[in-house]
């Protein structure tokens, strides 16, 4: 697993993050973007139904690999407006605690972009594991 840290030097974090991540693993997974699209093809439209369906994801692809969300290193996070920040800060606070063992929560870049694949998705999220 990795261990995060938010060393002397730098600025304190502007949400649930780290600015660090530092591991030795040997077996380290990339997950591609995922949008919060349902297992049938229909999206919810709220921030909250896409996050809980990506992290659902993110659950699944760990599972494969014998890791946990604790072993996430490092996501990446697009949303399609400043709109969505907000929401996105909100519901990332309600899900993380029960997603991750600690609140050294993994680095996160996140960026507004103009749009994603579907028109209707408002976020996606990529992740990097290490075991």
């Amino acid at each position: 697993m990795a261990t995060f840290s938010n060393p002397d030097g730098m600025p304190k974090q502007l949400g649930l993050y780290s600015h660090v991540a530092s591991s030795r693993a040997t077996n380290i997974i990339s997950i591609a973007g995922q949008i919060g699209v349902n297992l049938d093809g229909t999206l919810p439209l709220t921030m909250s139904g896409q996050m809980d369906n990506i992290f659902t994801y993110f659950g699944a692809a760990l599972r494969s690999h014998e890791m946990t969300y604790d072993h996430i290193i490092q996501m990446t996070t697009y949303v399609t407006g400043r709109e969505h920040i907000a929401p996105f800060y909100e519901h990332r606070a309600t899900l993380y605690p029960g997603l991750f063992s600690t609140e050294a929560y993994p680095p996160n870049t996140l960026l507004i972009i103009d749009g994603l694949v579907l028109p209707e998705a408002i976020i996606e999220i990529s992740a990097i594991a290490a075991a």
